[in-house]
């Protein structure tokens, strides 16, 4: 029969006369205070909220304890330090940092944790296109896939923006309410901010209507009008062009991109899309917090062994949650630099 481990106070060679123990009684501590620079970053960027939009949930509200917005952000954040098996996530659902990131610090259940387990997380990750009895979670692929488009290659909306293309969305309008589908007109022109651009750029736009809604998409590009029409660039150069191969290795190795596993190519697929916006907020922090440091360009990995993997000693009261953060962290220099510049932005 196996014996109880006994976690008490455990003795090490001694030292300078000094007896050596160690124990686990520290309290509130994490290994995962750095990753405050990642919650930094979402709030730049709006990803989690944005990435948890493309989904839909038909659970009874009364009976849920986690909203589908922290099972996405528990899920992105915990890739980004390095957690590739959702069972580990039992464990870390205990975690106070992991609750912090994910914007819940208490459960409103007696018999839950704050943040969700695997079993939770895996309802999640096995969402399908559509919801059924045993699938209460679904996403939408469209969104999913437009929402990258809006990351990476975008042009900010604007009222300026969108009055230029108030023609062609109405003719998308009209198209869309006799088809009863979403109905797209594209538009190509020259436009130049009041501000900040030096010249003119080419900009080709998207008046999409959908979900008895608009949903204009502006991007600019620096390809030449015989390089394309809009059409064509928007959605077979845009949209369909994959990053550069070092990068996609980043995300596969670094990010867990690689680990589609489960079952179904459904799940596959929703596996690579976390793995694909934790890249994302990796890639933020870099562009927002870490430019002319020597982390500019240090990989994915580099970035959570360095700046987020930090052990820290936590204390909640009612008014506070303090990290404290130890005196010999190496890189505090540096840590400190994008936070100021994340906070400043």
């Amino acid at each position: 029969m196996q014996t109880e481990c006994n976690l008490g106070a455990m003795g090490f060679s001694s030292l300078e006369k000094r007896s050596v123990t160690a124990a686990f009684d520290g309290g509130l501590v994490t290994s995962h205070s750095g990753a405050l620079l990642l919650q930094a970053t979402d709030r730049h960027i709006n990803l989690v909220r944005r990435f948890a939009g493309c989904l839909r949930h038909a659970r009874r509200q009364d009976l849920i304890e986690h909203d589908v917005v922290t099972l996405v952000g528990q899920r992105i954040f915990g890739l980004a330090l390095g957690y590739e098996d959702l069972n580990d996530h039992d464990q870390l659902r205990h975690d106070p940092m992991m609750a912090l990131l994910a914007g819940k610090l208490s459960a409103r259940r007696l018999d839950c944790a704050p943040v969700a387990g695997k079993s939770t997380l895996n309802r999640l990750e096995t969402a399908r296109s559509e919801s059924s009895r045993y699938h209460k979670i679904s996403y939408n692929a469209s969104a999913i896939g437009s929402l990258f488009v809006d990351i990476f290659f975008g042009l900010a909306g604007n009222d300026r923006l969108v009055a230029h293309v108030a023609a062609e969305l109405k003719e998308a309008e009209q198209e869309a309410k006799t088809t009863g589908k979403p109905a797209r007109r594209f538009k190509d022109f020259t436009w130049t901010t009041r501000k900040s651009w030096a010249c003119k750029r080419r900009v080709i736009a998207k008046a999409e209507w959908t979900g008895n809604e608009p949903n204009p998409r502006f991007i600019v590009t620096s390809l030449k009008p015989d390089a394309g029409a809009a059409r064509e660039l928007y959605e077979r150069v845009y949209c369909a062009r994959g990053d550069m191969e070092n990068q996609i290795k980043e995300c596969q190795g670094d990010l867990f991109a690689d680990s589609t596993s489960s079952s179904t190519m459904a799940a596959n697929q929703l596996r690579l899309w976390f793995a694909s916006m934790a890249y994302v907020r990796m890639c933020a922090l870099r562009r927002l917090a870490l430019a002319g440091t020597q982390f500019a360009v240090a990989t994915c990995a580099t970035l959570r062994e360095k700046l987020l993997k930090v052990g820290a000693l936590v204390s909640i009261s009612v008014r506070r949650f303090r990290v404290a953060m130890p005196s010999a962290y190496p890189w505090k220099h540096e840590w400190g630099l994008a936070h100021r510049r994340l906070t400043a932005a």
